[in-house]
């Protein structure tokens, strides 16, 4: 997973078989790294969506995981695209993101969930790769790895 991205909403009709193609392009010219499509192609171990997790009847396309030789070259790329701040292939929007493990992801989310509380109460608050939390309240920094820690911080705020 640690040289892996995964790029959401990307649109659908793309044949499985020029799918590493097609992902060459778009990172060349839409998140603008400045290598060949050779050289990126080459560092490009594997690209395939991600199986649907369950029978939907929604229309989404599904998740495109790329694998890439080196962590620094993944790296370049989301930093690059996080410069960028929007991104879109034929007028629709699209995402990358790192690929994390599960339990990192719900970390994140419940993590996530409380920075608009935080905010609310005058509290800087920051999610910090992969699951870390940074608050700032009247001047003094305060860590966390557990959402629950956080809960009790909102609740001392609060009164």
């Amino acid at each position: 997973r640690r040289n892996n991205l995964r790029f959401l909403r990307v649109p659908k009709g793309w044949k499985k078989s020029d799918l590493k193609g097609f992902m060459v392009r778009l990172i060349k010219q839409e998140v603008n790294v400045e290598k060949s499509e050779v050289d990126i192609a080459k560092d490009i171990q594997r690209v395939h969506r991600v199986p649907a997790k369950m029978p939907s009847n929604r229309d989404r396309p599904r998740k495109i995981l790329v694998s890439f030789q080196t962590y620094s070259l993944k790296e370049h790329i989301l930093a690059l695209a996080l410069k960028k701040k929007s991104l879109s292939v034929n007028g629709s929007p699209f995402e990358i993101w790192s690929d994390l493990a599960s339990v990192t992801l719900n970390k994140q989310w419940e993590l996530g969930k409380r920075i608009d509380m935080l905010k609310k109460l005058g509290a800087t608050a920051q999610l910090k790769c992969p699951a870390s939390f940074r608050v700032i309240v009247n001047n003094k920094m305060y860590y966390f790895t557990d959402w629950k820690e956080v809960d009790e911080l909102i609740r001392i705020i609060e009164k």
